[in-house]
């Protein structure tokens, strides 16, 4: 079960926060052009980069991408490769929008 199912289902949705908000209103067409029609793969560097990576993810596969979704530690330990493979990666870090 993704993570989008297994922690929103408890939480408030990602979407109800000022911040995730904010990111995707700022950045969502953008990045959905640097995808384009490619197949992607976002990866978040831990521990901080998961909540707009997930918001990100979650407003990209309402949108009927093939999107998947990974994490790394920042010197690249932990990435699941199958996940990127053949894919256009978008790596997303906490301070890519707030700092």
């Amino acid at each position: 079960m993704p993570l989008s199912q297994r922690t929103m289902s408890t939480q408030k949705n990602i979407f109800d926060f000022e911040p995730t908000q904010k990111f995707i209103q700022t950045l969502g067409k953008s990045i959905e052009r640097y995808f384009g029609r490619d197949k992607g793969a976002i990866v978040y560097l831990k521990p901080d980069g998961v909540w707009y990576a997930e918001a990100l993810y979650q407003w990209l596969k309402k949108k009927k991408r093939d999107i998947t979704i990974t994490s790394m530690e920042d010197d690249g330990e932990g990435l699941k490769e199958e996940k990127v493979q053949s894919r256009k990666v978008l790596i997303v870090i906490n301070e890519s929008f707030s700092g």
